[in-house]
């Protein structure tokens, strides 16, 4: 029954280490001019330590995320440690308001300097400063261990209380 017991909690937590490489990212952002702002959230996976590749986002407005390349070189990546949480080529998504449809790029120039590349289905093109903010709101890989760990001892501690007598 050990055995049993012991390959089960192996197996889970192999199981549960891919899954805590997805992440999800709460993000705020405003723009200088035109009243530009949004929240939403960002689901990224893991390349290497600290760098994501964005897979999803949703938020005010957003419509979609844009593949990588399509809209002024973007790669979708986020980076969680480090000054800039984009780089030169930012990620880029398809926004919607009042006044139409446009694509939009997030990027970083360094020094934490970010900027919104905004272009409407018309060719208008505009670049504005902006305030960007993308904060974690998954547990990372080892809290996830963590809790397996514990999960597994309550239980062979609940096993021995109950089977002896």
């Amino acid at each position: 029954m050990r055995r049993i017991l012991l390959s089960l909690a192996l197996v889970s937590s192999l199981a549960l280490v891919p899954a805590a490489h997805a992440d999800t990212f709460d993000f705020t952002l405003n723009g200088a001019g035109g009243g530009f702002s949004g929240t939403g959230v960002i689901t990224a996976t893991e390349l290497t330590n600290g760098v994501f590749r964005i897979t999803d986002i949703t938020g005010t407005g957003v419509t979609g995320l844009l593949s990588p390349f399509t809209f002024e070189g973007n790669d979708n990546i986020l980076y969680t440690t480090g000054q800039n949480l984009v780089d030169i080529l930012g990620f880029s998504f398809t926004d919607q308001n009042s006044q139409g449809i446009f694509d939009v790029n997030i990027f970083g120039l360094g020094g934490g300097n970010v900027y919104a590349a905004l272009q409407d289905q018309d060719g208008f093109k505009e670049t504005i400063p902006i305030t960007f903010s993308a904060i974690a709101v998954t547990p990372e890989p080892s809290s996830m261990l963590l809790l397996v760990t514990g999960i597994f001892g309550l239980i062979v501690l609940a096993r021995k209380r109950l089977f002896s007598f």
